[in-house]
């Protein structure tokens, strides 16, 4: 059998493992991802491109805007101006 084959099926096999134990999606599927494709090309790649793809992300403009947004939802609850909005309709 192929060894690329053989190492797909055991990053299948680790895969399930890690969703049993409870570890996020995203970063089993992460780690898995770039221990097979460490295994498949060497080390040095696999840190390159994890490094590029978790920068790309991280650049896109779509998902700066959820951080922000939760970040002025915080600040209006530290500051207290969401209890008021709320208040504001049964204050007559």
């Amino acid at each position: 059998m192929n060894p690329d084959v053989i190492i797909g099926l055991v990053g299948i096999g680790v895969l399930l493992l890690l969703f049993a134990t409870g570890i996020e999606l995203g970063f089993a599927m992460m780690v898995v991802g770039v221990a097979g494709f460490a295994c498949v090309t060497n080390i040095n790649a696999a840190m390159s491109i994890m490094a590029k793809d978790l920068f790309d992300t991280a650049a896109n403009y779509s998902f700066t805007v959820f951080p922000l947004f939760m970040l002025m939802g915080q600040l209006g609850f530290v500051a207290g101006m969401a209890g008021r909005l709320l208040m504001l309709p049964t204050s007559g």
